[in-house]
């Protein structure tokens, strides 16, 4: 496990809000604002960038705390080695996770932290809602509205201090399926409660080509998520979920994008698939 050590000490009441980077200039400073403008006010913003070409650094210093650059690996680095430096350095009683392409509800952090105060938990739950702009991004938005409350979809974003350091972090040896492997870790060192507000999750265009590879690299690891959490995974990797189910009705509704929602995840189990072969698992 690529364990991470997080200092004892903290500062009550501080949220740190820990954000990995990479070539981000089209949405940072969407992210960072809708920190900034939180109607919690003492919240601390981390970023931790991979030496981005762009503008990235240029704009996060507008509004970040630290920003820790650090070098891109010549092969893909999941975003938990870049959360758990950030943690590092971190001097927050809570520790909220989120992507460089997400923007927060203005009231989400002093809900999550009220939450935390009254429910004595390890975590909390956000509900996010994409915002897509191209016909596959509706598909996975669909797909998104279907994973809202759902027990083996939704991780924890919003973490207590203690509790991710009892776990020490997470682990960066997993180079997919982390977030589940988190929150299955989280969930063993108290309860985990859900946040009355959203993340809106400014996903783009999604393109089923570039989507079909990007499983293919999820697939050469996947193995090491499955030996760790079987009974967990048998659950989520598999393209009979329940959730398609239960919200049956939202997709009749829509059942162009539902037929196009079918297309992607065929292709991103062929992808995962193919995947796994080449890593030989």
């Amino acid at each position: 496990m690529g364990k991470i050590k997080i200092p004892e000490k903290f500062e009550k009441g501080i949220v740190t809000v820990i954000i990995p980077t990479y070539h981000a200039e089209m949405n940072i400073e969407k992210c960072l604002k809708s920190i900034r403008n939180q109607t919690y006010r003492r919240i601390e913003i981390i970023v931790v960038d991979q030496t981005s070409p762009d503008a990235t650094v240029k704009i996060a210093r507008k509004y970040s705390d630290k920003i820790i650059i650090i070098e891109k690996p010549k092969f893909y680095s999941p975003p938990s080695h870049s959360r758990n430096i950030g943690a590092a350095a971190s001097r927050g009683e809570f520790i909220v996770n989120i992507d460089a392409d997400m923007e927060l509800e203005k009231t989400l952090i002093e809900n999550c932290v009220k939450i935390a105060r009254k429910k004595e938990c390890a975590g909390v739950i956000i509900h996010e809602k994409d915002v897509p702009l191209n016909f596959w991004a509706k598909c996975r938005a669909l797909e998104k509205e279907c994973m809202i409350n759902d027990r083996f979809f939704e991780g924890v974003r919003f973490i207590s201090r203690e509790a991710f350091r009892k776990i020490k972090g997470y682990d960066s040896s997993l180079g997919s399926g982390e977030d589940w492997d988190l929150h299955a870790r989280i969930k063993e060192t108290g309860k985990i409660f859900y946040a009355d507000y959203f993340i809106f999750h400014h996903t783009g265009k999604k393109h089923l080509i570039k989507n079909f590879r990007k499983m293919v690299d999820y697939g050469r690891t996947f193995d090491r998520y499955i030996k760790k959490h079987p009974e967990l995974a048998k659950k989520q990797l598999t393209i009979f979920r329940g959730m398609y189910l239960r919200n049956w009705k939202t997709l009749v509704k829509k059942p162009i994008l539902t037929l196009g929602l079918v297309i992607l995840k065929l292709s991103e189990f062929a992808g995962a698939f193919i995947g796994k072969i080449i890593a030989g698992n």
